[in-house]
């Protein structure tokens, strides 16, 4: 948190730094307090986890059709994530792309896939695409 500047100047004697003292710290608490308040209530609607599934599936695919999408963090300006992708025991990392109400990532690797899912009520829904075989399907994600 940025420290204002007339905090800043009354922490400063002859131009050189010194430690905040007691009623210092005091008269600044309410405003250290009032922020931690207001960034926890900022909290961005993708945070968390989901957890879903995936439909249209092959039958010769191992990892079933369940997916865990967790939002571990979202950018300042709201429009890219990191996130963990979960099928079965399997975790990747992936960058999420949001525009809006709307999210989209890719899986690495050359049978990864494309994910582009909008927020529907408390759930997210989409499709899935497979980059090299062009199979698709309907994908549902809930918020835990």
């Amino acid at each position: 948190m940025p420290v204002s500047r007339e905090l800043a100047l009354a922490l400063r004697v002859e131009g050189k730094p010194r430690a905040m003292g007691r009623r210092e710290f005091l008269a600044a608490a309410p405003l250290l307090l009032g922020a931690s308040a207001v960034s926890a209530s900022d909290r961005h609607w993708l945070l968390g986890t989901w957890e879903g599934e995936r439909r249209n599936v092959g039958a010769r695919n191992r990892t079933g059709s369940e997916r865990k999408l967790v939002v571990t963090s979202v950018n300042a300006a709201g429009t890219s994530a990191r996130a963990q992708w979960i099928v079965s025991t399997a975790t990747v990392n992936v960058t999420l792309a949001i525009d809006g109400d709307v999210v989209s990532f890719t899986t690495p690797g050359a049978q990864g896939n494309s994910y582009r899912l909008a927020r529907q009520g408390d759930g997210l829904e989409g499709t899935w695409t497979n980059r090299s075989r062009g199979n698709s399907g309907a994908v549902t994600l809930f918020k835990q």
